[in-house]
């Protein structure tokens, strides 16, 4: 191989990467026979520093694209709602089921800052959540708060917010994930509304299990009978 490229000399070098895992070696090849001088072995070292950092770029660009290939599907086909919002509280995107659980499209929602259809959040809570977020204090956070349907009716969201950042720590923009608790709020109403009447109710109530043994009686029924939940 050696003859037929016309090499009579060479000379390599590894280079690595920070953890000093070899990336692979740079070669000088020369056409007649040849030891490196000082000026060259310099100039090998350098060019071996130049062709590790190509390397690690390189390799640190495909996976950032991967990154933002899985984050592009994830975010077009998650069952819960996630919008992009730049700092200053636009929205720059959001997704299909976003849209689905909220009844807004692209353009109802253009002309609005998502943190507008928040109901319980005041705006001065809120700006110190995310300063936090911008400053590194935290790395997310999370609230619940009521919200504003397209078709103007009251639902409950669970919001979860993040940032994401460009390579060099600048922020790009906040991550919201709304996920739609509505259901669960009714749900945990009803208990409530439920335990409230066990609680006042004048008749003589018991909780019973599947083995008929006694959970809980309200107090109603501990003065009807004498008797405790305990007893």
């Amino acid at each position: 191989l050696a003859r037929i490229g016309g090499g009579r000399a060479c000379w390599s070098s590894p280079f690595r990467d920070e953890d000093g895992k070899v990336l692979g070696t740079f070669v000088v090849y020369s056409k007649v026979p040849a030891v490196p001088s000082a000026y060259e072995r310099d100039m090998l070292e350098e060019f071996s520093s130049l062709a590790a950092l190509v390397v690690q770029k390189s390799r640190l660009a495909d996976e950032r694209a991967l990154i933002e290939q899985r984050f592009a599907a994830v975010f077009e086909h998650a069952a819960v709602g996630m919008l992009l919002v730049d700092r200053k509280g636009h929205l720059l995107s959001a997704n299909p089921a976003f849209y689905q659980n909220t009844g807004y499209t692209e353009a109802t929602l253009a002309t609005l800052k998502p943190r507008t259809l928040l109901l319980d959040q005041a705006d001065n809570r809120l700006d110190d959540l995310m300063r936090d977020l911008r400053r590194g204090k935290v790395d997310s956070f999370q609230l619940q708060s009521r919200y504003r349907r397209y078709d103007q009716s009251i639902a409950w969201i669970s919001l979860t917010v993040t940032l994401l950042r460009e390579q060099d720590g600048a922020v790009q923009c906040y991550l919201m994930i709304a996920d739609d608790i509505t259901e669960r709020k009714q749900t945990e109403e009803s208990l409530r509304e439920a335990a409230a009447v066990f609680d006042n109710s004048r008749e003589g109530m018991m909780v019973l299990d599947a083995n008929w043994r006694t959970l809980n009686v309200n107090p109603a029924f501990s003065e009807i009978t004498g008797l405790s939940c305990e007893q």
